[in-house]
């Protein structure tokens, strides 16, 4: 009789616990430390139980085969009963019972998933508290999540910001020190800050505003990255701050095939149009899929005609809203930021 891992089934040591994870179901189990031993013998690969009770053998020493053979069995057939494992005679057996579509069984015994690189909106301190908890949460406990998931950084802007588009950031305006202890907080977290100055309307006049490039000089050390939409605004940042990476925002609307790979050979990644996430054959024909970047959180039905127009309009709003903020605090010193 052969047992092996489904293809969606995660095995982890952490500590003295061992966990076993399914990842399409979301179930879950721990064990002690013996527990761990025996889920460490499996793998993807098909085993019989007496090669199983032989790697056990090799860990509980001074324990035999035979011994061994009748906890093995009654532990694995239960983790068949849970979903965790299947059993069968033969390796085409346990491929018919085993349902996860995850991998090519054909191509590889034992092949792992690609990484999944999730880029999360909230660079702003209303939800770096959050993200500071949930980074720690998932260091302790990194059973708890699937292994091939990844977040490389977390997008968006502090508030007030004229170069700032695609969502209006406006409220309290963050200090000099609020500033960099933020962009230190997700960069040692292994995260990078994804600043969002996709502003469309702005003007020559507006590439020295002070706030703007404070944020770009304390987030300048190599790590960090940038969305851009507007042509002006990206050669000027390109020429000063060079240590960041440059991504083509989804605010571009691109949606012309050959002009997406053009970009992928100027840009560090390319955010797709929503409209196009599942357009095929616009799809395939994209050269180098490892620089595109899908938005999946959109809030615009994929049937928008006016998604250009919208983000020109926020970036009117948000230049508009800059003016107004700026006159009444010359008017006013004293007056709180809007």
């Amino acid at each position: 009789m052969l047992y092996r891992l489904k293809a969606s089934v995660n095995v982890r040591k952490s500590g003295n616990m061992g966990y076993i994870i399914n990842t399409d179901t979301h179930a879950d189990r721990a064990t002690d430390a013996s527990g761990a031993v025996f889920l460490n013998a499996l793998s993807q690969t098909p085993q019989t139980l007496e090669q199983l009770a032989d790697k056990l053998t090799t860990v509980f020493t001074g324990v035999d085969r035979e011994t061994i053979l009748p906890d093995a069995k009654e532990f694995y057939d239960s983790l068949v009963l849970q979903g965790f494992v299947v059993r069968g005679e033969s390796e085409a057996e346990l491929n018919a019972m085993d349902m996860s579509l995850a991998f090519d069984w054909n191509n590889s015994k034992e092949k792992k998933r690609d990484a999944v690189n999730f880029y999360l909106p909230g660079f702003d301190l209303g939800m770096l508290n959050f993200y500071r908890s949930m980074v720690a949460y998932m260091k302790e406990f990194p059973c708890r999540f699937m292994e091939n998931i990844r977040i490389p950084a977390l997008y968006g802007s502090f508030n007030n910001m004229i170069w700032n588009g695609g969502r209006l950031r406006i409220g309290k305006m963050a200090t000099y020190d609020e500033m960099e202890r933020a962009i230190k907080d997700v960069n040692s977290s292994g995260m990078a800050v994804r600043y969002t100055y996709t502003n469309s309307t702005l003007e020559e006049s507006h590439l020295s505003d002070t706030l703007c490039n404070l944020s770009m000089e304390l987030a300048n050390n190599g790590k960090n990255e940038v969305l851009v939409n507007s042509p002006l605004l990206e050669n000027y940042l390109r020429k000063n701050y060079p240590n960041f990476k440059y991504i083509l925002s989804t605010t571009a609307c691109e949606r012309d095939v050959n002009k997406i790979n053009e970009a992928t050979k100027k840009y560090d990644l390319v955010v797709i149009d929503w409209r196009d996430n599942k357009n095929k054959g616009f799809l395939e024909k994209i050269q180098d899929k490892n620089k595109i970047e899908i938005l999946i959180d959109e809030k615009c039905p994929s049937e928008c005609k006016s998604r250009s127009l919208d983000y020109k309009l926020i970036s009117e709003k948000t230049v508009i809203k800059f003016l107004i903020q700026r006159y009444l605090l010359f008017l006013v010193p004293e007056l709180e930021p809007m």
